[in-house]
């Protein structure tokens, strides 16, 4: 396995790469992207929230 300069995405271009392998990393991506999304609406609603008990919003 190459742990060299190579990104992972290019490891998973690579011919050599097993196709379950590109499905797992696919999978994980979308699954570390999912987190990130949530995190970040929940981030948000708790800033709207705050914003709204402070009275700046009606």
């Amino acid at each position: 396995m190459n742990l060299g300069n190579d990104s992972i995405l290019e490891r998973t271009r690579s011919p050599k790469t097993p196709n379950h392998h590109r499905k797992l990393i696919s999978l994980t991506a979308l699954l570390l992207e999912a987190i990130a999304a949530t995190i970040i609406q929940r981030s948000f609603d708790n800033f709207i929230v705050r914003f709204q008990l402070l009275g700046f919003a009606r």
